[in-house]
């Protein structure tokens, strides 16, 4: 399932003279595109035809500059002006999620240099490709980290040193 049969020939087709030349024919963009996914997990937005790969701790945009590239550099012979924007295409109109799936697979959670937290649950897990994160904060996650200067801030606003039900709350809100 993972063979890409024009690898070997620049992704074109290619033919056999019958003196035994290698001709070269079309551009075959499907598989410079599955060929893009097995080396970046990725997806296009419908709404915005936006195209994301996974970095390993976040999506990420792929700006059209990059995918230009990477027809550049894969099709060969290089690919013109022509070939390069039926790549891009291809790409945009392939893998599609919903703003919604974007907006509602990282709801109530919250994604740290070293692995998602799961607000509701209180679940700490591994960064996770099918939640949408487009961001990733550059500290981990500590669950006995101390805010003695958060502690103290809320000790002088709230006065909530004897609630420990509203310092429970408030610890949970931040």
């Amino acid at each position: 399932p993972n063979y890409i049969k024009t690898v070997g020939t620049g992704f074109h087709e290619a033919k056999r003279s019958k003196e035994g030349d290698v001709i070269i024919g079309k551009p075959v963009y499907e598989d410079l595109r599955r060929f893009f996914e097995q080396k970046h997990q990725y997806f296009s937005s419908y709404e915005t035809n936006i195209v994301y790969k996974f970095n390993g701790t976040h999506w990420v945009e792929v700006y059209d500059g990059e995918l230009s590239a990477f027809a550049s550099t894969h099709f060969l012979p290089i690919a013109d002006n022509k070939k390069r924007a039926e790549f891009i295409g291809l790409m945009k109109t392939t893998n599609k999620k919903t703003e919604e799936w974007i907006t509602e697979s990282s709801n109530v959670k919250m994604n740290f240099a070293n692995g998602i937290l799961d607000l509701k649950t209180g679940k700490f897990g591994p960064h996770d490709p099918s939640i949408c994160f487009r961001y990733v904060l550059s500290y981990n996650y500590d669950p006995y980290a101390e805010c003695p200067k958060f502690e103290k801030f809320l000790d002088e606003v709230w006065k909530w040193k004897n609630d420990k039900g509203l310092q429970e709350k408030l610890h949970r809100m931040w």
